[in-house]
């Protein structure tokens, strides 16, 4: 447990660049603090697999295993003929182990109520805090943007965590709902902070995807509660209006420059055909050419790909192709197929399962588990598809750690509903009537 906490807090704090520029030297090969954590965590949890009576290993989780651990194998085969050399074919080889291996941390290490509960917890406090990260480097960094007269300063800052994006969507969901994380006061001023460091960082893509993420859960995981998730929506939108005002003016008047114009200019180079500013692109254009390559080098070997390290290789006679920055044709040059179906599986899973355990949730903190699981993995999806993520190992380390809790809790889940022992407060429904503990069983079974 103490390995899994201390993996997600230095996870969360790896927004921090002097954090990660501590390594340590193994074989010539650099090792860094999360490193260390998860081959650790792994170790432990293969040595202490335990489960409740009743409870039978997810298949989804065996198969998720499976097919990663399958990837990689793909992965090193086409490494050892690709012209790649060590260092690049072992830090994609860990970027990609990264999932399964804190997967099968999270789902083995919480095997108990109080445990899963302690995990669910550290992952909304570790989102937090990496959201309270990114705006302590938006404030460390204005000096420099002082000097350097440019916000683009802003941008340079390491993949930590999720910079709040699940805290916040999962707050907004509680908000709504009526089951709490919190107390309610509190759990608004939380909700307030993680949309603002979700937003914090001016990446298009963080962008998006996160009000695509916190939309999700309001409107989509609440369907049962329009009115109040309307109010919710409203208020919290005047609430982070005003504390996104605030900030904007406080960075523009500690950098003596305009801050809101450069947000609006990048705001307006989504639209198709607005030529906001000659020195902003659009989302897309700088993510084209590695995608195109990174197709090209897949088509070489559509049933393999072309092996670990491959895009580093390839960037050696085209310099300047944004590589690794979708998921997808990532992974399709590096294993092909494989380890497509892999990463398309994570994101996939994490929605279906989290909303069958919101579904299924006769307890408040199941219901907490499922709405933060679903919701990031619509991040996920949306962040694969726009940016370097769950090809890079913090990213990684977050989705990972979520699939594995959100896959023992439904496995806790169906092994109550198989013993016809349901337990908790029976706080969130399917339907809107009120079910006895026997007639919820009958219901879930039928189902």
């Amino acid at each position: 447990m103490v390995v899994l906490v201390l993996l997600l807090l230095f996870n969360s704090l790896a927004g921090l660049n002097a954090l990660m520029d501590y390594r340590l030297t193994v074989a010539g090969l650099p090792v860094n603090i999360l490193d260390l954590l998860t081959f650790i965590g792994a170790g432990l949890a293969l040595i202490t697999r335990r489960r409740q009576e009743n409870e039978q290993t997810h298949r989804f989780y065996t198969f998720i295993l499976g097919i990663f651990f399958l990837s990689a194998c793909i992965g090193i085969v086409g490494a050892t003929s690709n012209g790649a050399i060590l260092r690049w074919s072992v830090t994609a080889l860990r970027n990609l182990l990264t999932i399964p291996l804190v997967a099968m941390i999270a789902y083995q290490i919480p095997y108990s109520y109080g445990r899963i509960k302690v995990v669910f917890y550290v992952l909304l406090w570790t989102s937090i805090i990496s959201a309270i990260v990114a705006m302590v480097f938006i404030s460390h960094t204005t000096s420099e943007v002082a000097m350097n007269g440019t916000f683009n300063d802003f941008r340079y800052t390491k993949l930590g965590g999720d910079y709040g994006c699940s805290a916040a969507a999962t707050l907004l969901f509680s908000l709504a709902a009526g089951v709490w994380a919190f107390p309610r006061v509190m759990t608004i001023l939380l909700m307030i902070v993680c949309v603002l460091g979700s937003l914090a960082l001016p990446h298009r893509s963080e962008w998006l995807c996160s009000l695509a993420t916190c939309a999700y859960a309001l409107f989509f995981l609440n369907r049962r509660h329009f009115v109040r998730t309307f109010v919710v929506a409203t208020v919290a939108s005047l609430l982070v209006g005003v504390a996104a005002i605030v900030s904007i003016s406080a960075i523009s008047k500690a950098s003596g420059h305009d801050y809101l114009s450069y947000v609006t200019q990048r705001a307006l180079s989504f639209l198709p055909g607005q030529d906001a500013s000659p020195h902003v692109n659009k989302p897309w254009e700088t993510r084209m050419s590695g995608i195109e390559r990174e197709l090209t080098l897949w088509m070489q070997n559509p049933l393999l790909g072309r092996g670990f390290g491959i895009q580093e290789v390839d960037q050696v006679s085209h310099f300047g192709a944004s590589y690794h920055h979708n998921v997808w044709t990532s992974s399709l040059a590096e294993s092909g197929p494989a380890e497509l179906a892999a990463m398309l599986c994570l994101v996939f899973g994490l929605i279906v399962v989290g909303q069958k355990v919101i579904s299924s949730g006769v307890d408040r903190i199941f219901v907490l588990v499922g709405a933060m699981g679903s919701s990031m993995g619509i991040w996920g999806f949306l962040m694969s598809s726009t940016t370097l993520s769950l090809n890079w190992q913090c990213p990684a380390i977050i989705v990972a750690s979520m699939l594995g809790l959100l896959l023992r809790v439904r496995a806790l889940q169906l092994a109550q509903l198989q013993a016809l022992e349901p337990v908790g407060d029976f706080a969130f429904h399917r339907d809107p009537v009120e079910l006895d503990a026997q007639q919820w069983v009958e219901h879930e079974l039928h189902y």
